[in-house]
């Protein structure tokens, strides 16, 4: 990460003001990593040619429930 402050080898957050290390987790329960989750859902996309039209069926592959 930019200007050495999460070292994903050692799983550390080093804070740029104080130089404490401390484990990833830790520095999120402390509140000084943000995280922030994003949900990416793929859809395939198929299209048949029919003449002069064409036609696109798009599958949604999420799970409700």
């Amino acid at each position: 990460m930019a200007a050495g402050i999460i070292n994903y080898a050692t799983g550390t957050y080093k804070d740029p003001i104080t130089g404490k290390s401390m484990p990833i987790a830790q520095a999120i329960a402390e509140g000084l990593i943000h995280v922030e989750t994003t949900r990416i859902t793929k859809h395939e996309e198929e299209t048949h040619a029919i003449g002069l039209m064409t036609v696109q069926h798009r599958v949604d592959k999420r799970r409700y429930g």
